[in-house]
């Protein structure tokens, strides 16, 4: 899958120049940041409310909780919601901190990917000749 094929688009059939690869690589490395904080808010959203229901719910059964004759059954209905909901917790949990852990590994391989794409070569030659100008006596002061 070439990841810069939705930004070079803009630029069909040419050569970029310096200005032109780093916007491309900037608008990439952005959007893909986006996606990957978009999904973590996902997951952190799912998890928080998960969590509030469970509050929720053990809050009820507190209130309700005083001498009922169906008591037993209640409290063995609230028993099974509150494994399960404190299983998809966990689960979301898990996720969570997977992703983060993924996330950082796959920006890590976008940005190596971007340094190696041959098409934003003239960024890295800009950088390059900059370095070599600031070296340079003839450059600049008199």
């Amino acid at each position: 899958v070439d990841i810069l094929a939705p930004y070079l688009a803009e630029f069909p059939g040419k050569q970029l120049d310096a200005l032109q690869a780093e916007f491309v690589a900037k608008k990439c490395k952005s959007d893909f940041r986006k996606r990957l904080l978009d999904r973590a808010a996902i997951i952190q959203k799912r998890l928080e409310d998960e969590q509030e229901a469970l509050k929720k719910r053990r809050a009820q059964i507190q209130r309700r909780s005083g001498p009922d004759v169906q008591q037993g059954r209640t409290d063995s209905d609230f028993e099974k919601y509150q494994t399960l909901a404190m299983f998809r917790i966990q689960i979301l949990e898990q996720r969570l901190a997977r992703h983060e852990v993924q996330a950082i590994k796959k920006f890590t391989e976008l940005e190596e990917t971007l340094l190696a794409d041959p098409r934003l070569q003239a960024m890295w030659e800009k950088d390059s000749s900059d370095e070599e100008g600031e070296d340079d006596p003839s450059c600049g002061e008199a």
